[in-house]
């Protein structure tokens, strides 16, 4: 039995495919000549009109949620409505149905008016979204100036100059809680690797306090664009030199400058960084004058830049830290033997007979503590000069020299006695004791400077302790 159904079902197989494709071309040819109406849903966006009213009176609007999109059921024959997208309607918000201004913050409700552009006397079109709802708030007006923010790096050897924004003023628009957020406006431009000067025209940016961007669709700015010229300049490393003025207090050695950095980068044109070898900071902004420890200083380089049109290639690296050494000198006495002196211009001996009042000197040596911790008597140089002096006693100032790394200390002196030597035999003659100097006399010391004259057997002639005339 069911053999025989499925060779029935088999037979003719082709005539019933193609009668089964009949049907459905009939069916659709009934359908699409009958023309059903249909229904079909739209979202399309609300156009607000009448805006300038609220302007006018010193307010603004912000839409709150999604209102601004308006839900639509639309019927009509089907013929009709596949031909239709949300464009093919309008959906508009009147602002000036708005009867209550005074109430900010407080929703207000505008209706919602839809119509569409064809085929408007064959659709019914029913509104889901009949009110767009808003908020009102005081309209806030301000000036900004427009600052250059650049991003990345120009090529090697190249730097940023001048940067010129056009207009670099702008006028925002929007309500006061927003305008009130933004902290500055700045074009933004991308430098990267560039050679050469260039123009470029940019949307202003506007950020809160925070750096962080703002969103502007509340705001309305009376440029769109603005137009930076960027200057692209050479570059140059050159070393820091620092000079000093001024002398440490007594017993105070300046010792050395420390400073950092050594070498600054400078920009401008290639004529200007041809001509600039050093940077020099005068000793003006180093004065060492009376000082008894290290002087430290931070002083600011673009004054001692030089000539115009040269300028640091990083401007917030314009201090140099200057630190003058100065250390505190030791002082050492030594005892320099009279034999270590050199005497210049000494009596004839035949006539006159030279003693001192001492067989040694003191001298008073500064210099760094390690250094003097070394020095002996022997590295002391030292003379006396008896150039134009007679019979009697002198004090006479002792020349000493050591190396230039040390200083003498004061003044040094010593007792120098002449006596002329006088013939025995003459004085016997004349009956006289002139040349007779009493044992124990001593020779006048130096109070001043301490040094001991030492004592002599003999006096000068002539002295009131021997009674003798000259």
């Amino acid at each position: 039995m069911l053999k025989k159904l499925m060779k029935h079902l088999a037979n003719n197989m082709g005539l019933k495919i193609l009668s089964i494709l009949i049907a459905v071309i009939l069916w659709l040819v009934v359908v699409n000549y009958d023309n059903p109406e249909i229904t079909k849903t739209f979202n399309i966006p609300v156009t607000v009109t009448n805006d300038r009213i609220l302007e006018e009176r010193g307010k603004v609007y912000e839409v709150v949620g999604q209102s601004n999109t308006a839900t639509i059921y639309v019927k009509g024959k089907r013929r009709y409505l596949d031909n239709l997208t949300g464009s093919d309607f309008i959906a508009t918000a009147d602002l000036s149905q708005i009867v209550d201004l005074n109430e900010d913050g407080n929703e207000k409700w505008v209706p919602i008016n839809v119509s569409a552009r064809r085929y408007e006397k064959e659709l019914a079109i029913t509104q889901k979204s009949v009110n767009m709802r808003i908020t009102l708030e005081d309209l806030s007006t301000e000036q900004f100036y427009i600052s250059c923010d650049t991003s990345g790096t120009p090529a090697e050897g190249y730097a940023i100059g001048e940067v010129e924004v056009s207009p670099n003023l702008i006028k925002i628009s929007g309500p006061r809680s927003v305008v009130s957020k933004i902290s500055r406006v700045a074009a933004v431009v991308n430098v990267d690797g560039l050679t050469e000067n260039i123009t470029d025209s940019v949307v202003p940016v506007l950020y809160d306090e925070e750096g962080k961007a703002l969103e502007s669709s509340q705001l309305r700015m009376n440029q769109d664009k603005v137009y930076v010229d960027i200057q692209i300049l050479g570059t140059k490393t050159v070393p820091v030199r620092c000079e000093t003025s001024g002398i440490p207090a007594d017993g105070y050695e300046f010792i050395g400058l420390e400073y950092a950095p050594e070498t600054i980068r400078i920009k401008g044109a290639p004529a200007l960084l041809n001509n600039v070898q050093e940077i020099v900071i005068p000793g003006s902004a180093i004065n060492l004058e009376g000082a008894t420890q290290d002087v430290e200083n931070s002083i600011d380089i673009v004054p001692y830049l030089g000539e115009e049109g040269i300028s640091l290639v990083s401007p917030e690296e314009n201090k140099i830290a200057v630190r003058a050494i100065i250390e505190r000198l030791e002082v050492k006495n030594l005892e320099i033997p009279l034999e270590q002196l050199e005497v210049l211009n000494e009596p004839d001996k035949e006539a006159y007979d030279v003693s001192y009042g001492d067989t040694k000197v003191t001298v008073s040596v500064r210099g760094k503590g390690e250094d003097i911790a070394d020095l002996s008597a022997e590295q002391v140089k030292g003379s006396i000069d008896l150039a134009g002096l007679g019979a009697g006693n002198h004090m006479v100032e002792v020349n000493l020299s050591v190396e230039e790394k040390f200083q003498i200390v004061g003044t040094v002196t010593i007792w120098v006695h002449i006596m002329e030597i006088v013939d025995e035999t003459d004085t016997e003659e004349e009956g006289g004791e002139s040349g007779i100097i009493n044992e124990g006399e001593n020779i006048p010391g130096d109070a001043e400077t301490g040094n001991s004259p030492g004592s002599r057997p003999q006096n000068p002639p002539g002295s009131e302790e021997t009674g003798n005339e000259e």
